[in-house]
């Protein structure tokens, strides 16, 4: 995980964090902790998927209630809940490959016809 974190808060890409980019960081986590605290509405210490699908559309990200299953299941095919590491990943995740995404939907239509190659460039960029 914070591998992750740390290459999303790495902008000039030094492989380290200056003063600002650790800023940022910083500001980014309390945010999401006061976010998963808030939508973590029985205090279970884990976001279910009604929780998980509610926190999702206050950042303004839709996804269908399968694909909601999916990203709580995709750590963990038993679990029905996401803990707070994986909750920050996956904000982390879905941010890079959005940001990807729209690089490359230049008519804001939602959708992309690429090549495997750059499909593949597109998600290796955000790992």
């Amino acid at each position: 995980m914070y591998i992750c974190v740390f290459r999303l808060f790495d902008l000039d890409k030094n492989g380290g964090l200056d003063i600002k980019e650790f800023e940022s960081l910083y500001y980014y986590i309390k945010q999401w902790l006061n976010a998963f605290n808030t939508y973590d509405r029985d205090k279970s210490g884990f976001l279910d998927e009604t929780e998980l699908d509610y926190a999702l559309k206050q950042m303004d990200i839709n996804f269908t209630p399968e694909f909601i299953r999916f990203l709580i299941t995709k750590t963990n095919s038993k679990a029905k809940k996401i803990s707070l590491d994986q909750y920050i990943i996956t904000c982390i995740q879905i941010q890079r490959f959005t940001d990807e995404f729209k690089n490359r939907d230049i008519n804001y239509s939602g959708s992309i016809n690429i090549k495997y190659e750059d499909f593949l460039e597109m998600i290796l960029r955000c790992l």
